[in-house]
């Protein structure tokens, strides 16, 4: 049987830990508070262990700090992806974390584990591990083809964030139109700009205003959309005007009270 929720010998050490790291998150001491993290989440593997609790789902319920375990996840890959900005050995750690946390989830498609995994690749790219980072993306967008942010996250390898020796914005651009190509792909619009940047930055100028006014195009309102707008506001002009009766300072309390309204409600 899952425990629902944990000892205070328990929750009492990793709460304190927890907030630890926010307090030198906020004050600016990444590292320091990576640190505090780590050996948290080491914490909460063993409270799993010990308990015999198999799913970081179920953990999450038996925890009951200041802030959530599901919450505090993608703080720490932030963290850890901050840390990494300027000691690239800290993607090693982020790599690692990410890869326990997808391994203990019951459910690998849920939001965080997208996350995670896409995070988990760009690691890979940050480190140099070419034959990694290409064979994670691909294996992910296999998996979620139509995540519009996945091709923009591997796009940006190449090209909006990536360093000048593997800086490759052609590449960059056939990821995205790749991408375009998907049917039903999600966050179309911000793969579209992503695109128009790297054609705007390589002065593609017919590529820019064509991908420009399709874009537009888009963010127009549809027909439809602006039918039901128009019966909307219509709807609005014929509804039944409601009749205000004012009541004086000095008049009985509409809330039935029988006090007078100054010395009640009002």
């Amino acid at each position: 049987m899952v425990r629902t929720k944990l000892d205070s010998e328990l929750q009492a050490p990793l709460d304190n830990k927890m907030q630890e790291g926010y307090k030198l998150s906020m004050a600016g001491k990444t590292k320091e508070a990576v640190d505090v993290w780590k050996d948290l989440w080491n914490g909460i593997k063993d409270a799993m262990n010990d308990l015999q609790i198999k799913y970081i789902e179920d953990m999450n319920k038996a925890f009951h700090g200041q802030q959530s375990i599901y919450n505090w996840v993608m703080d720490f890959e932030l963290e850890l992806t901050k840390a990494a900005e300027s000691d690239k050995a800290y993607n090693n750690s982020k790599i690692d974390f990410c890869t326990d946390y997808i391994e203990m989830s019951r459910d690998k498609n849920e939001f965080n584990m997208l996350v995670l995994k896409q995070e988990i690749a760009v690691a890979h790219f940050e480190l140099g591990k070419i034959d990694e980072r290409e064979e994670l993306f691909k294996r992910y967008l296999d998996e979620h083809p139509a995540s519009g942010w996945g091709w923009i996250k591997w796009s940006d390898q190449y090209g909006v964030f990536a360093d000048e020796q593997i800086k490759d914005e052609k590449r960059a651009i056939q990821i995205l139109k790749q991408a375009l190509e998907v049917q039903d792909l999600e966050d179309e619009l911000d793969v579209m700009d992503r695109l128009e940047e790297l054609y705007n930055k390589l002065e593609m100028e017919q590529e820019s205003i064509v991908l420009k006014q399709k874009i537009i195009e888009m963010q127009k309102p549809s027909n439809h959309y602006v039918q039901e707008w128009k019966k909307t506001i219509k709807s609005s002009r014929n509804a039944p005007q409601i009749k205000v009766t004012k009541v004086g300072r000095n008049d009985p309390c509409p809330c039935g009270s029988g006090k007078k309204l100054k010395k009640c409600c009002g």
